[in-house]
Formats: structure tokens, C-alpha cells, sequence
């Protein structure tokens, strides 16, 4: 498929592990982050303070357009996805589903990467789980 201008791209993802995706996406020539999507500040470690997720951080580093939702099945976040007008949505490590609203926006579908063999390894720890039980692939 040809495309006028660059591919453009929503990203969503919350950790830290996912920031060398963004990082390819972002530098490759042909490609364009129109929106990065995590999810809002929560309270985290043991005082409770609430901070930003690792990917909010390196979108606003990089200067990257940014929205943080409270849901994904509201209409104003339907609307804002729409008008990034993507071609593609990239979804690693969010921690929400996206809803089919979502899902049908992207004129070249939606992909998840996940760090391990689903569904095996689903769930809260799936890049310790295959190490700790000796697995040969992952």
C-alpha cells in the first residue's frame, strides 16, 4: 500500500520495555506517531505518589501528541482516536482492551505485541514467567 505522506500511527503502552518500540517507530522515515495513548497518573511504589507512566514520559520528551484516557468507551476519546486519522494502531503492554469502536478506526487494522507465547504467558509478569519456569522458547 502506498501512502501520500508517512504512516501514521497511535501507540498505546504504559512500561518501560516498550519504549524501544516507540523509539524504532518514531525514527523510521516513512512512519509518523500522530497520538501516544497511556493510561492517566496513578499512585505507585510505597509512599503512593502519583506519577507518570515511563511511556507518557518519553512522549513528552520526544515532543509527541499525547492523551491519556479514563475510558476507552467514551465518545470524546472515540473522536479523538478518529481524528488522528491512523492507519494503524500499535498496542503494547497498555493494560486495557480496546473496544471495537477502537479497533475498526485504523484503515490498516491494529497490532499487539506481546512479549511472550500467548496465551501461555498472559498476565501480569509474562517476561519472568517463561525464565523462571526454564522454558527453552518465549
Amino acid at each position: 500500500m502506498v501512502f501520500e505522506n508517512k504512516l501514521r500511527i497511535v501507540f498505546f503502552g504504559t512500561p518501560a520495555w516498550v519504549i524501544p518500540f516507540l523509539d524504532v517507530l518514531r525514527d523510521a522515515l516513512d512512519m509518523e506517531i500522530a497520538l501516544v495513548v497511556c493510561p492517566s497518573d496513578k499512585p505507585q511504589g510505597r509512599d503512593g505518589e502519583v506519577r507518570p507512566c515511563p511511556v507518557k514520559l518519553a512522549a513528552q520528551k520526544y515532543g509527541l501528541p499525547l492523551a491519556q484516557f479514563a475510558s476507552l468507551k467514551k465518545p470524546e476519546t472515540i473522536d479523538t482516536l478518529k481524528n488522528a486519522r491512523a492507519h494503524l494502531f500499535v498496542v503494547l503492554a497498555y493494560g486495557k482492551i480496546l473496544p471495537n469502536t477502537a479497533l475498526v478506526l485504523p484503515s490498516l487494522g491494529s497490532i499487539n505485541v506481546h512479549p511472550s507465547l500467548l496465551p501461555l504467558y498472559r498476565g501480569p509478569d509474562p517476561i519472568r514467567a517463561p525464565i523462571l519456569r526454564g522454558d527453552g522458547q518465549t
